[in-house]
């Protein structure tokens, strides 16, 4: 049986190296924060635990996520009195929920990776996040690819996640041979897959009406193009802080923390 992953814990596992868990490149570190923020928004949007009202600010739904992660995220975003854009939560949950160490839990409770502890020179205890579960990840990969490759209308969460994954810049990772032998051409596959019609299967069941799974839809593209210009921003800022000698900013807060 496949293992069931969320969007963040799939672009998580894309993030780190097999061997170890370790990034694959620690200068990207930002860009990943950011863009599991944004996977950790869409993930409580395509589960109608989060919805967008009539101005696109994110609303809490009655239904609570049973995810821990994902839970406590749903929980935070009703806490203001006036609801908030996602890019604004985009830059709270990088902030303050999208940490490492908050989102790998999940991955080893599913058996995905494992915690491994290591003494160095008897004193330091250093942590270790090997994957064990190389078909869940490679279920993860296959399903990019048939994005990228396939003349079909993909899945939307594929899609989203996809978008994620280049946003992060993480597609010499993802697709290692490709890059490798046409980095142009695999930038410009992925360009074009992105600009294709996807299926909303995912809400037939929480969405009878069509005229309502259009419109969420509609939503979902709304946010999706706000959480990519949101990181391109962000990433440009964090660029220009570096070389005038900065350090790239706190990414936004909103009081307090958890």
């Amino acid at each position: 049986m496949e293992t069931t992953l969320y969007l963040y814990e799939q672009l998580q596992l894309l993030s780190m190296r097999d061997e170890d868990g370790k990034p694959h490149n620690y200068n990207l570190s930002q860009r990943v924060g950011y863009a599991l923020a944004g996977a950790v928004l869409m993930d409580l949007i395509l589960g109608t635990y989060v919805a967008f009202d009539h101005d696109k600010n994110c609303v809490v739904q009655p239904q609570s996520c049973p995810d821990t992660m994902l839970g406590a995220v749903q929980r935070r975003i009703a806490k203001p009195k006036k609801p908030k854009d996602a890019k604004y939560w985009v830059q709270i949950l990088y902030a303050y929920h999208t940490s490492s160490a908050r989102l790998l839990d999940g991955l080893i409770a599913k058996g995905v990776i494992r915690l491994e502890l290591r003494k160095k020179w008897k004193i330091f205890t250093l942590k270790r996040y090997p994957l064990i579960d190389f078909a869940a990840k490679q279920a993860v990969v296959s399903r990019l690819e048939k994005v990228v490759v396939s003349t079909e209308p993909p899945e939307y969460a594929a899609l989203i996640l996809l978008s994620l994954v280049k946003s992060a810049r993480l597609l010499p990772y993802v697709f290692p041979e490709r890059h490798k032998n046409d980095p142009t051409g695999l930038e410009n596959d992925v360009q074009a897959a992105l600009k294709k019609q996807p299926y909303g299967n995912f809400t037939e069941e929480a969405i009878k009406d069509a005229e309502r799974r259009e419109e969420m839809l509609e939503s979902l593209e709304v946010a999706l193009d706000t959480l990519t210009i949101a990181m391109d921003a962000i990433a440009d800022a964090v660029d220009a802080s570096a070389d005038a000698g900065g350090d790239g900013g706190d990414g936004g807060g909103d009081g307090g923390s958890h």
